[in-house]
């Protein structure tokens, strides 16, 4: 969903609420739905809410497909207009380092708030997804699980290294 700034700058502030069907890069299993507030404060948008999402990831033990909910997780944003985001840019130092802050660019007079939460939602997902308690068909981890080395990597043991 895309918001007009210019509908923010008549009332300061303005409540949104809608639902995201599909995401690049994410498995989703129902709709996300978003509620959250942006407001103006001097050349600021700020942007905050909450999204709950469904997903399907892969398990990093097993590989089986793997539900993921995240419920009532908070999002948030900065935008600046497109002059004061290049003001911005030119403000950082010849290597490029950035600081604490982490603007959103406004293309249009529009900030895209599907973005933000897309982001979120990436940051959110679980870094090594597995099942839990444990995985349902362990036979394949207990093969491999024990003291002697692993026959897969027997290979690289007859690697010499020379100096």
């Amino acid at each position: 969903m895309k918001i007009k700034l210019s509908e923010i700058d008549v009332v300061n502030s303005k409540s949104f609420n809608f639902t995201i069907s599909q995401l690049d890069d994410v498995d989703l299993l129902e709709d996300i739905t978003v509620k959250g507030t942006i407001q103006k404060e001097k050349n600021e948008y700020i942007i905050f809410g909450k999204y709950s999402a469904k997903f399907l990831t892969t398990c990093v033990r097993c590989l089986s497909d793997l539900e993921i909910e995240l419920k009532d997780k908070d999002f948030y944003g900065v935008a600046i207009t497109e002059k004061d985001y290049q003001k911005y840019l030119d403000s950082l130092d010849k290597q490029g380092s950035m600081d604490d802050k982490d603007y959103i660019e406004v293309q249009n007079d529009e900030v895209d708030i599907t973005e933000l939460v897309r982001e979120q939602l990436i940051l959110d997902m679980p870094q090594y997804p597995s099942c839990t308690p444990k995985c349902e068909d362990e036979s394949f981890l207990e093969k491999y699980s024990g003291e002697e080395t692993d026959s897969r990597w027997a290979g690289l043991m007859n690697i010499k290294i020379k100096n």
